[in-house]
């Protein structure tokens, strides 16, 4: 079996002003002082569950020929803007809303 992922992750260079909503805090410590976007693609998998309350859904689609199968499911995580704040032994995700007039 083939199994492939994408992770991404992208810095944005346009500021953006909203309400900050904590989604969850994870023991995670960037003790190696890594920049912050190589720091959240090495911990990526440990990351992924918080955004699974948000706009998520699955595809999954199945392709049979003769004998051979081949099934694909993806789970798509609609873009989100999020910062992540380091303290002490913790790296807490904050979800970034729009705000309301």
């Amino acid at each position: 079996m083939l199994y492939t992922s994408k992770k991404n992750i992208a810095s944005v260079s346009v500021p953006y002003e909203g309400e900050a909503k904590v989604l969850c805090t994870l023991p995670l410590y960037n003790t190696q002082k890594l920049p912050l976007e190589q720091f959240l693609r090495k911990h990526y998998d440990e990351i992924l569950p918080c955004f699974y309350p948000l706009s998520t859904h699955l595809l999954s689609r199945r392709e049979q020929y003769l004998k051979h199968g081949n099934d694909r499911v993806e789970l798509v995580i609609e873009p989100v803007r999020f910062t992540v704040d380091f303290k002490d032994e913790f790296a807490t995700i904050k979800t970034i809303r729009i705000k309301l007039f």
